[in-house]
């Protein structure tokens, strides 16, 4: 997607309506918690996101907590 193509999506959207049919849907258990397979594996390793960072992951950290 071009810098134009974005900018002319990011016009088109309601954001606030979308941010408050968002809080909606998690406040009515409409969403779902998706992990990735680093997170499965530092939850069964029971290792912290930094310390499979330090380990040498490749992925970048994403702190949604």
């Amino acid at each position: 997607m071009s810098d134009a193509e974005l900018a002319a999506f990011e016009a088109s959207q309601d954001f606030d309506a979308l941010l408050a049919q968002s809080a909606r849907e998690m406040s009515n258990g409409k969403t779902r918690k998706v992990d990735t397979p680093v997170v499965t594996a530092h939850e069964k390793a029971g290792l912290s996101l930094e310390a499979l960072q330090a380990m040498g992951s490749d992925h970048k950290l994403h702190d949604v907590r």
